[in-house]
């Protein structure tokens, strides 16, 4: 089967995604560089697995969305209380808010998801056989 369009996206982000962690850390994060490698291998892992339409990859992609979705639950949370209301923190968090929002749904639609089965099955589950009539005749008997 092949590969759906929003598949490239998704990987796309998820490295996107990885550099920005990194970049972060590099700036002054809570993270050090040395810590934030694995995130980013992480990531980067996702992506890879995705872009081959590995199934385990789409599993891992939407487990990463679930603790996403948690730890902005978190920052709400603290927001509503007043923790962190004089910071600008809402600002760099609204392209991964949107990504994580979309990257689920769309990664559990139907078309999506019988791409990912149809990888189980192998590159040879792609290849669709010619019909009797187009295949050439049998070369003939000296």
């Amino acid at each position: 089967m092949q590969r759906p369009k929003g598949v490239y996206f998704l990987a796309v982000g998820y490295i996107l995604l990885g550099g920005l962690f990194l970049a972060r850390s590099l700036t002054g994060g809570k993270l050090s560089p040395g810590e934030s490698w694995p995130y980013l291998l992480l990531l980067c892992v996702i992506a890879t697995a995705l872009l081959r339409l590995r199934n385990w990859g789409r599993i891992l992609a939407l487990i990463v969305c679930s603790v996403f979705w948690m730890w902005i639950l978190i920052i709400l949370v603290q927001v509503l209380v007043g923790a962190m209301l004089l910071q600008l923190r809402f600002l760099w968090l609204a392209l991964p808010v949107a990504f994580f929002a979309w990257a689920p749904w769309y990664m559990l639609r139907p078309h999506v998801k019988r791409a990912f089965e149809a990888s189980k099955r192998g590159p040879s589950s792609n290849h669709q056989p010619k019909p009797p009539s187009e295949s050439p005749p049998p070369p003939a008997a000296p």
